[in-house]
C-alpha cells in the first residue's frame, strides 16, 4: 500500500519558496575584468627622411577599465620617443610620434614598449636628405631688359647656368666702353640657376654708339649687344604762367641721332594737357615748346615728368588765374 505524505502550514510554504542564488552562481555570471596585456606596437611610415617624424601605435588584448601608461624606449638618439604613453579607459590602442634628425647614411633604429613583463619592437628606417645630383654648369644665359640705352641709365641684367652648382660660381662680366660699367662677377649662388647685376650708364657727353656687355664663365663666353645713345640732361617748366600756354625746354646730354629721340610725357593734372611723347629731331641738342593749360581760378600747381630710357626728370609749373 502506497503511503502519501500531506503538508499544510508553515511546511506547505517551504515548497513554494523560490531557490536563491548563492555567491558562487552570481560571479559565474558577471563580465571577466580586463587585465591588459601588450599585444605589438607599429611604426607608420617605417622609413622617414631625417628631420621627419612618424606614427607610432601601442595594442593591449582588452580595454580596461583604468587608463595605465606603456613604457617607449629608443635605442638611438637618432629617433626621439616620449618615455611613455597612456593607454585610455575603454581603449586598446594609444598612439604617438616619433621624431628624427638627420643622418648622413641609411639608419635603422628599434623603438621598445614595454608593460609589465612584456616588451614588443618596432624598426624605423631613417634616410638622409637626397640632393640633386652633382651640376657641372654651363652659363646659357645674358640678357638685360632693353639694348637700346641713354645716358644715366640703370638697368638690371640676368646671368643664367643650365644647372644649379653646389656651390657659388662667379660669372665674370665686361663692357666694351667704360661708359657703360658692370660689376667684375655676378655670383650665381649655390642651388640657384641665376644671378643678377646692375649696369649703370654714366652721365658724359656722347654721341650714339654700340657697345657689348659679355658674361664668362670657364670656357662659355656670352655677349650682349647695346647701343647707347645721349639721355635726358634736363627738363624745366616756366615757374609760373596765366595764360593758356606753358612753356617748356628739353635738353639732351648730346645731339639727338639720326633715328630721333622719343620723349615721354605725363602730367598729374587734366589741367594741363601734355603729349604722349615727343620726337627730338635727328641733331638736336633739345627743343622749347608749349602745352595747353586750362583757365583756372585759383593758383594750381601741376607736375610733368619726361622720361627716357630709365631715367624720369620732373618740372613743376603753378597755373594762375588770368589777370
Amino acid at each position: 500500500m502506497r503511503r502519501f505524505a500531506m503538508f499544510t502550514g508553515a511546511a506547505a510554504a517551504l515548497v513554494a519558496l523560490p531557490v536563491q542564488a548563492g555567491p558562487a552562481a552570481a560571479a559565474s555570471t558577471a563580465p571577466r575584468a580586463c587585465r591588459p596585456a601588450l599585444t605589438g606596437v607599429s611604426i607608420s611610415p617605417g622609413t622617414v627622411t631625417g628631420g621627419k617624424s612618424a606614427k607610432g601605435t601601442v595594442r593591449v588584448g582588452c580595454a580596461p577599465a583604468k587608463a595605465f601608461d606603456i613604457t617607449l624606449k629608443s635605442g638611438a638618439s637618432t629617433i626621439k620617443a616620449p618615455a611613455k604613453v597612456r593607454v585610455g579607459q575603454g581603449k586598446a590602442t594609444a598612439s604617438f610620434t616619433l621624431r628624427t634628425t638627420s643622418v648622413k647614411a641609411p639608419f635603422t633604429g628599434v623603438l621598445t614598449a614595454s608593460y609589465g613583463e612584456v616588451h614588443k619592437g618596432a624598426e624605423l628606417t631613417v634616410n638622409p636628405v637626397a640632393f640633386p645630383a652633382a651640376c657641372d654648369p654651363r652659363l646659357t644665359g645674358l640678357s638685360l631688359p632693353t639694348a637700346d640705352l641713354y645716358t644715366g641709365d640703370e638697368v638690371t641684367g640676368t646671368v643664367r647656368a643650365d644647372c644649379a652648382p653646389a656651390e657659388d660660381i662667379a660669372v665674370g662680366l665686361a663692357t666694351g666702353d667704360r661708359r657703360v660699367s658692370v660689376p667684375p662677377v655676378a655670383i650665381i649662388r649655390a642651388g640657384q640657376t641665376a644671378a643678377t647685376f646692375q649696369l649703370k650708364v654714366r652721365d658724359e657727353e656722347f654721341d650714339q654708339f654700340q657697345s657689348k656687355v659679355a658674361a664668362r664663365y670657364g670656357a662659355d663666353l656670352l655677349a650682349q649687344p647695346v647701343t647707347v645713345s645721349p639721355g635726358l640732361k634736363s627738363f624745366e617748366l616756366e615757374s609760373q604762367a596765366d595764360d593758356t600756354d606753358v612753356f617748356a625746354s628739353i635738353l639732351l646730354w648730346w645731339t639727338s641721332p639720326p633715328t630721333g629721340t622719343v620723349v615721354h610725357f605725363s602730367s598729374d593734372s587734366p589741367l594741363l594737357k601734355v603729349p604722349a611723347t615727343m620726337t627730338l629731331d635727328p641733331g638736336s641738342r633739345g627743343a622749347a615748346f608749349t602745352f595747353r593749360a586750362e583757365e583756372v581760378t585759383s593758383p594750381q600747381k601741376v607736375r610733368v615728368t619726361a622720361t627716357l630710357g630709365t631715367r624720369t626728370l620732373t618740372a613743376e609749373v603753378t597755373l594762375v588765374p588770368a589777370g
